[in-house]
């Protein structure tokens, strides 16, 4: 089940990483500014967090499979739509409003609610191997882009992206996914465990969690999405940077699964805020170090660690700070900014280039981000005591 849930999540990345790849050839053909181009990605931002509420309340109602199989089918298509863009930005703007609906029913809140109501001291570890599935995207879909582009078109390329996706996830999700029991006599159903709808989405911890996802995804996001063009600015060639970029889905996987063997051993917050904070050491590197290839190595790498925990760390404190019970429809709001974090910092760096013909003032402006997030995770108490002590397995580390 963890390896239908890791290609689940592995489709739905697949939007995003293509774009900084097929950038310059869509602007090229299509005379838009890369801010327009990025306008995909806010529309989706703006979809997912007025929206992601409701996904994760349907999940809570009908279950992980069924949301997953319909979302799957939905997104693929308009992954491999893209390609019919034409000359007007309403086009790309109108194909992109699919993406993002379709994208809502396959995001962490459909895959973490299934595996984590089946594991509770291995949970930090279970939701780091479903949720690998993204950073093995991050890996394979930029140089997979760059080749795409180079033999073909990136029309091709969506083509080839939605058509594979769906050939990839949509059997194994059939075949293997399952939602958990939620039967409350039964003492291994953990998914009828936790506050309900109202405490949870009224409680400290919702506001504190929702907060710096928001801030942490769009700090590293405004780097990892825009890697490609970044590094070029700095002279590295395209296929260079396209081939280092596959260093942050490695990276992210290195760090899923060492952030949720942490989670089950250490305090949550501490592992959380050491790779929360690795955006800063990537930016630093940015400007303070001559930008070559050992360079940025190092900061896809760090990028990759943040990435890589992000989901993981915020879904597993979720489960721990509100249980499963209403799970859905508190993380999937939290999703939602995290989604719209994933828009507003990329669609920011490229505001930022098109203004001032670099990417410089978007590093400066991950530092208070990141540093936010920091204050804010550092609010958390200790785990509540849900339904006398049912939820945690163990006691917080």
């Amino acid at each position: 089940m963890t390896l239908a849930a890791s290609t689940g999540m592995f489709a739905a990345v697949v939007y995003t990483y293509p774009l900084g790849v097929f950038m310059p050839a869509i602007q090229q053909e299509t005379g838009w500014t890369r801010a327009q181009i990025s306008s995909g990605l806010p529309i989706f931002s703006v979809i997912a967090i007025v929206f992601a509420p409701a996904v994760g309340y349907m999940v809570d109602r009908v279950g992980s499979r069924l949301v997953a199989l319909v979302g799957l089918t939905a997104y693929c298509a308009f992954v491999g739509g893209l390609s019919l863009a034409g000359h007007s930005i309403w086009t790309w703007w109108l194909l992109w409003l699919g993406v993002a609906f379709s994208a809502l029913l396959i995001k962490p809140t459909v895959w973490t609610k299934a595996v984590a109501g089946h594991f509770t001291s291995a949970r930090g570890m279970a939701l780091g191997v479903a949720l690998c599935g993204a950073g093995l995207g991050a890996a394979v879909v930029p140089m997979l882009s760059n080749l795409l582009m180079v033999q073909y078109s990136w029309r091709v390329g969506y083509v080839i992206l939605g058509l594979g996706t769906a050939l990839v996830a949509l059997p194994l999700t059939f075949l293997f996914f399952r939602d958990p029991k939620t039967q409350k006599n039964d003492p291994s159903a953990l998914a009828a465990v936790g506050l309900t709808g109202k405490e949870g989405l009224t409680s400290r911890a919702f506001y504190l969690l929702a907060a710096t996802a928001y801030l942490s995804t769009a700090a590293a996001a405004s780097i990892s999405l825009n890697f490609v063009p970044i590094m070029a600015s700095f002279h590295l060639s395209t296929t260079d940077a396209a081939g280092i970029a596959s260093l942050i889905g490695i990276s992210s996987i290195f760090g899923r699964l060492v952030c949720g063997w942490l989670l089950d051993k250490f305090n949550a917050r501490m592992v959380t805020a050491c790779f929360f904070a690795m955006p800063l050491l990537a930016g630093a590197i940015i400007l303070a170090l001559p930008i070559n290839i050992g360079a940025a190595a190092v900061i896809a790498m760090a990028i990759g660690l943040a990435v890589g925990s992000e989901i993981d760390c915020i879904a597993y404190l979720t489960s721990r700070y509100v249980g499963l019970k209403n799970y859905g429809l508190i993380f999937g709001t939290i999703a939602g900014c995290i989604s719209l974090g994933a828009g507003t910092g990329p669609f920011f760096s490229s505001w930022v280039y098109d203004a001032t013909g670099g990417y410089k003032a978007v590093v400066l402006a991950i530092v208070p981000a990141v540093i936010g997030a920091l204050v804010l995770l550092a609010g958390l108490g200790r785990y509540p005591d849900l339904s006398a002590g049912k939820l945690r397995a163990d006691p917080e580390p």
